[in-house]
C-alpha cells in the first residue's frame, strides 16, 4: 500500500537548549553559529549546467556542516516521506522516478523555475513551526541557519529535504485529487510528472494543469515550462520524463547521449594509450559516473563500458585517489582568492 503521508514521529523541540541536546551538540555552538551565520557559508559559486546557463552553489563551512548534518540525521532523516516524492531519499532516483510512469498513455510534466532560490526564509519557517511543531523560537534559529539572503541555498547538505518538505501542506490532497481521477503523481525536487495509463480528454488534462499550477503558484512559485505529451501510436516514438524517454515497459536515455558517453569513454582511452595520465586522471570519475547512469536503462551497453574503464582503473588507482583528495581543497582556494580579489578591489574603489 502507497504511503501518501508526511510524518515526523518524535516529539516537538520547544527550546535552544532541547535542540542542542536532541542534536547533541553543545548550545554554545548553536549560538556561534547564529552570530557568524553571515560568513558562514561561501557562495554564490557559479556552476556551469549543461545547458549552458549557471547554477548558483553555497559552501558551508566546517562548524556550520557538522550542524546541518546533525540536523538531517535526528531530525529531516527521521521523517517519512510520501512515495510520491524521489529526489534526494534513499533508494529514490531517476529510474525509480521514471519508473511509476511506464506505459503511460500521457504525461504532463511541469518545471517549477529556480526553485531554491524561490524558497524563503518564511516557507522554511512555516516547515519547521508547523510541519514539525517546533518553538517559535527554535523555528526562527533553524530557518536563519539553513537560509541565505532569505533563500534556500543550493549545496547546502538540508536543501533538498527542505525542498521535498515545502509543499507538505498541499501535496498530499493534490496526489489524492489526481490519484481519483487515475493519474499518477510523482516529483523530483522541482520537476513534477502527472500520468495515465490510459487516453484521457482534454478537460481531464486541463483539470490536471489547474490542480498542479495551482499549488505552484499557492506557493509564489513561477513554472519555468510545461509540456504535455500523448502517447503516439507509432511504437518507435515515446514519452519523456526527466529527460528519459518512455517506450511502452522500457526505458531508454535519448540516443544522442548515449552516443556522448561513448564518445567520452573513447576519448578517456585515447589519451590513456597516449599516456596523457593528467587528462585521464582528471576525467576518469566523470566518465565512470556516466556509465554508471547508463547501467540503470542499458545495463548490457553499460556492463561493456564499465569493463573498459577497470582497465584503465588498475594503472590510475593512487593518482586518481590523491587528486580526489586536493581537487575540491584546490576549488575552494580559488574562489577565496577570487573573492579576496573582489573585496579588495571594492575597499579600493570606496577608498
Amino acid at each position: 500500500m502507497l504511503n501518501l503521508q508526511f510524518k515526523y514521529p518524535l516529539a516537538a523541540v520547544q527550546s535552544i537548549e532541547s535542540l542542542a541536546k536532541h542534536l547533541n551538540i553543545d548550545c554554545n555552538t548553536i549560538i556561534y553559529l547564529l552570530e557568524n551565520i553571515d560568513f558562514l557559508y561561501e557562495g554564490p559559486i557559479p556552476i556551469l549546467k549543461s545547458n549552458g546557463k549557471t547554477r548558483p552553489i553555497y559552501l558551508c563551512k566546517p562548524r556550520l556542516k557538522y550542524f546541518i548534518k546533525r540536523l538531517n540525521s535526528k531530525i529531516f532523516k527521521v521523517v517519512s516521506y510520501p512515495d510520491f516524492l524521489y529526489g534526494a531519499l534513499p533508494n529514490r532516483d531517476t529510474y525509480t522516478n521514471v519508473s511509476q510512469h511506464l506505459n503511460a498513455k500521457v504525461i504532463c510534466n511541469f518545471d517549477i523555475e529556480s526553485f531554491f532560490t524561490a524558497i524563503t526564509y518564511e516557507h522554511v519557517f512555516d516547515i519547521f513551526k508547523n510541519f514539525f511543531h517546533f518553538s517559535a523560537e527554535v523555528s526562527q534559529v533553524l530557518a536563519k541557519l539553513t537560509t541565505v539572503n532569505n533563500q534556500v541555498p543550493q549545496g547546502s547538505p538540508c536543501s533538498s529535504y527542505i525542498a521535498n518538505l515545502v509543499f507538505y501542506r498541499s501535496e498530499v490532497n493534490v496526489v489524492q485529487k489526481l490519484r481519483n481521477k487515475n493519474f499518477v503523481y510523482t516529483r523530483f525536487i522541482d520537476d513534477i510528472s502527472v500520468s495515465s495509463l490510459s487516453k484521457k480528454k482534454k478537460k481531464d488534462i486541463e483539470e490536471v494543469h489547474r490542480i498542479v499550477i495551482g499549488m505552484i503558484r499557492a506557493y509564489q512559485f513561477s513554472l519555468q515550462t510545461e509540456k504535455i505529451s500523448i502517447a503516439p501510436s507509432h511504437k518507435t516514438q515515446s514519452l519523456t520524463v526527466n529527460k528519459i524517454n518512455i517506450v511502452k515497459s522500457r526505458l531508454s536515455i535519448p540516443k544522442k547521449k548515449r552516443a556522448n558517453i561513448r564518445a567520452a569513454l573513447y576519448q578517456l582511452e585515447q589519451h590513456f594509450q597516449e599516456k596523457d595520465m593528467k587528462f585521464v586522471v582528471k576525467n576518469f570519475e566523470s566518465v565512470q559516473g556516466k556509465v554508471q547512469y547508463l547501467s540503470k536503462f542499458h545495463p548490457k551497453i553499460a556492463d561493456k563500458m564499465m569493463k573498459r574503464l577497470e582497465k584503465i582503473h588498475i594503472k590510475i588507482a593512487q593518482p586518481l585517489n590523491h587528486y580526489k583528495r586536493n581537487r575540491l581543497k584546490s576549488d575552494i582556494r580559488k574562489y577565496r582568492n577570487i573573492n579576496f580579489i573582489r573585496n579588495k578591489s571594492a575597499l579600493t574603489e570606496k577608498i
